[in-house]
């Protein structure tokens, strides 16, 4: 049952920022000229698989995710988004085809996330300032990173205290809960703040 509302959820979030791209983009651009969402969204299904979806993709990450960090931080943001997607990969993705997660997966998900951790609060300590609910044009972006933050905190929490033996058998059930739900949540986090990135600030702001 998780696994089904985890793909329908992320389908969702993800044809749903895509609507809200395009209103932006419309408003912005052509306003006058009628809307047809289900044509521009097969356009852009189309482009995803293109041969050159790829090299857009490693384009946007490095311009928009690694460039802001200076020196060695780059590789911190690199570890930090390499991790997340590696782990969302091997627990959401397991769940969505109904496989448990066991062995060398199970293994690799917890080691990366040793990677995870430390990145992120590494990552928390560098972008904090830039990300407050004080800073200029803080907005959707400063919520969503936030809330991201909010997610990995439960994430790694929760498979912490799942891997101490001081809890029940029914606690340890709800911990794992927890975890995947937290799981579920910040990917939907971040792929509203990718999403949110990719657009940029508004030309009439």
């Amino acid at each position: 049952m998780f696994g089904w509302f985890a793909l329908l959820s992320m389908l969702a979030a993800g044809i749903g920022l895509d609507y809200w791209r395009f209103r932006r983009n419309h408003t912005e651009e052509n306003a006058d000229e009628p809307v047809d969402f289900s044509g521009w969204l097969a356009a852009r299904a189309a482009a995803l698989t293109g041969p050159a979806r790829l090299e857009s993709a490693a384009d946007f990450f490095h311009r928009r995710i690694i460039q802001p960090y200076p020196g060695w931080w780059k590789w911190v943001a690199a570890a930090l988004a390499a991790g997340f997607l590696l782990m969302a990969a091997t627990g959401l993705g397991f769940a969505v085809i109904g496989v448990r997660l066991q062995g060398l997966p199970l293994m690799a998900h917890v080691g990366l996330g040793a990677v995870f951790a430390p990145s992120l609060a590494a990552v928390l300590i560098r972008r904090a300032r830039a990300h407050s609910p004080t800073a200029a044009r803080a907005g959707l972006k400063a919520g969503l990173f936030w809330l991201f933050i909010l997610c990995a905190w439960l994430l790694i929490v929760s498979a912490l205290a799942m891997m101490l033996p001081v809890s029940s058998f029914r606690a340890q059930i709800n911990l794992f809960h927890i975890h995947r739900w937290a799981a579920l949540a910040s990917v939907l986090c971040a792929m509203a703040f990718l999403a949110v990135t990719a657009a940029g600030p508004r030309r009439d702001a």
